[in-house]
């Protein structure tokens, strides 16, 4: 048996646990209700098949024992996977700076699921971030959760869209001329605004539909 102190469970971005596997933990932490003492965790193929105590461990099942069992950590607003660990112009995709706004720059562009700090927070028990293009525009892009687990990233992604990216204030007009007030920032996302609205009208609208130019700023809002 293998021995370890606390095991996030980070199914399935665990490497190396096995398809059939019987955690044993002397205090199992669950997603929702009380939690269990001296339980078993029984996974099959990526996925929690039953959990409880006094349960029996089938033939062919790799045993783990720990302390601690919990549920793998959910990052909530991350940059992990667009901005890098080195901390250079190469794998620092968070920001593009050429314009105020653009929601039309998708996070799976840019994610690098095999990035090094993506490892970090996987081997520290985060099996799930919201991550995506950071603060310093206006619209600065979307963004997308993902699993922690290696792979590509379309075996990663949970949601390949999940919210814009937006800021007001000084971090806005530090790195653009113009909007250089919150006043100038605040009307530039209402005439977008607007030109949205208005562009899903002529959608709705069967007689002017035809010929209707798609545009990729709003086109999935």
């Amino acid at each position: 048996m293998k021995k370890i102190c606390i095991l996030f469970l980070l199914l399935p971005a665990t490497q190396g646990i096995k398809a059939q596997t019987a955690i044993k933990a002397e205090m199992i932490y669950t997603v929702s209700g009380s939690p269990i003492r001296n339980g078993v965790v029984l996974v099959k193929n990526g996925k929690i098949e039953n959990i409880g105590t006094n349960l029996s461990i089938p033939a062919g099942y790799t045993i783990y024992e720990t302390k601690v069992l919990t549920p793998g950590f959910v990052d909530a607003r991350s940059l992990v996977g667009i901005s890098g660990a080195l901390n250079i112009p190469t794998d620092q995709d968070q920001l593009e700076k050429s314009g105020p706004i653009q929601p039309d720059l998708r996070a799976i562009d840019a994610y690098n699921p095999e990035e090094t700090l993506v490892k970090v927070i996987r081997d520290y028990g985060v099996t799930t971030i919201h991550t995506g293009h950071g603060v310093g525009a206006l619209v600065s892009g979307q963004t997308m959760i993902a699993k922690t687990k290696a792979g590509t990233v379309e075996t990663v992604t949970i949601k390949p869209l999940s919210m814009l990216a937006m800021t007001i204030g000084p971090s806005v007009s530090g790195n653009f001329t113009s909007p250089g007030t919150k006043a100038k920032q605040i009307a530039m996302i209402r005439t977008e605004l607007l030109k949205a609205q208005a562009y899903l009208k002529k959608q709705s609208d069967k007689d002017s539909s035809k010929g209707l130019r798609q545009t990729l700023n709003w086109m999935r809002l």
